[in-house]
């Protein structure tokens, strides 16, 4: 017989007995050990798509899906750090205004509060996709029912909004056929989330509708940072701000936000640049501070060359949303040269990309005086798929002829 005892087995989660900082019932709650995962790809909006896991059978977890905790006596909502104590004080004022309101609501039955509440399993580990969406849906509805509009606060709206709009786009790749614990009896999660709508018309029910209401947010937070004269922070928000509109399809918008960080970094890399020469000349400035303007001077270099590249990105993903409308336009017209096709473009108001790619389609090769047609979006698609292809191929043999001649 072995000696030798089974390893012992790892448990991920941490239960703590926390006190409700609304109704101050005490209640168990769930956190996983952070020691145990690191995030490895990282979406433009922040989200996690994938962890590395210590221990391979904690690969299912998701961590955020902790990250709203919720009283199963009042059904209040918040980040998990609020129930653990790390409340600071502007919160806790507006905390103290909504709790009258909140008990309240939370003795009807008929209330959205406890309409949602009571489908939460609190004791749930881990914690499921379906479950995560309750408990964020019922912190968004924390701020809005229970706040008026000049004591909600933009920051913690737009966390909970878009970590809402995450988690619609996780349930989009989650298959399941069981409904045995779906709310209510209803179809379907979605199906229940739908019939809580007459309690809360802007309930939002899409990753869509979430980003929406994570934008107007975040929007409000980048005036703030404005005012606060805030750069690094400043510029931080309007990349994000730029990437959640290009998610949900609104262009120009984003294409806004690339001229802004453009025009805002080159304004504050010249300034600093100004300030590290003369006080460099003066000798007013210590080594420590020439350093930290430097680190500034080769971030904001950065931020242009990301700016620059998010641009490109952009016109190229324009230029495929209007390219079929801006074909047919160009077919019709007679005759179908690049200086007509441009005119009818713009008069169109069609994207300046779009008009000088179409019209460059257009030009006649060598002796032909007109073209009579264009690539249809899937032939162009094919043929501009081909071309990356070869380029690639192309890049990848010089750096193997620059690797051996080095070697």
């Amino acid at each position: 017989m072995s000696d030798e005892k089974e390893p012992k087995k790892v448990n991920p989660f941490v239960e703590v007995k926390v006190k409700c900082p609304a109704c101050d019932t005490v209640s168990p709650q769930f956190y996983v050990k952070s020691k145990l995962y690191q995030p490895v790809e990282i979406e433009k909006d922040h989200h996690v798509v994938s962890y590395n896991w210590n221990i391979e059978d904690f690969s299912e977890i998701r961590p955020e899906n902790f990250f709203v905790w919720h009283c199963p006596h009042c059904h209040f909502a918040d980040e998990n750090e609020v129930f653990r104590g790390k409340i600071d004080r502007l919160w806790k004022g507006k905390l103290e205004l909504m709790k009258d309101k909140l008990i309240t609501a939370s003795k009807d039955p008929n209330s959205f509060l406890v309409r949602i509440g009571k489908e939460i399993d609190y004791t749930e580990v881990p914690v499921s996709n379906e479950t995560a969406i309750l408990t964020h849906i019922l912190a968004c509805y924390m701020q809005e029912g229970f706040l008026s509009p000049n004591n909600r606060m933009a920051g913690k709206m737009a966390k909970f909004y878009l970590r809402l709009a995450w988690l619609y786009r996780e349930r989009e790749t989650i298959i399941t056929k069981d409904i045995s614990n779906t709310p209510d009896g209803h179809m379907s999660l979605e199906d229940f989330l739908k019939h809580l709508k007459q309690y809360w018309e802007d309930i939002p029910l899409t990753e869509d509708e979430a980003m929406r209401k994570a934008l107007v947010q975040y929007s409000a937070m980048l005036d703030i940072a404005g005012k606060e004269d805030n750069t690094k922070k400043e510029i931080t928000l309007m990349f994000l701000l730029l990437n959640l509109n290009r998610r949900i399809k609104e262009l120009d918008t984003a294409f806004s936000y690339v001229r802004s960080i453009f025009s805002t970094a080159m304004k504050t890399r010249q300034a600093t640049k100004n300030t590290l020469d003369k006080g460099a000349q003066s000798g007013k400035l210590t080594t420590i501070q020439i350093e930290q303007m430097k680190g500034t001077i080769t971030w904001l270099s950065n931020v242009i060359e990301e700016a620059s590249s998010e641009g490109d990105a952009i016109n190229e993903e324009i230029f495929w949303e209007e390219y079929e409308k801006a074909r047919e336009l160009a077919l019709a017209t007679s005759p179908m040269l690049p200086k007509n096709v441009i005119d009818v473009l713009h008069e169109a108001n069609l994207h300046e990309i779009t008009c000088r790619k179409v019209a460059t389609l257009c030009k006649p090769p060598k002796g032909m005086k007109v073209v009579s047609y264009i690539p249809t979006l899937e032939e162009l698609k094919a043929k501009t798929d081909t071309a990356q292809a070869e380029q690639t191929k192309k890049e990848d043999k010089t750096d193997e002829e620059t690797t051996e001649q080095e070697t």
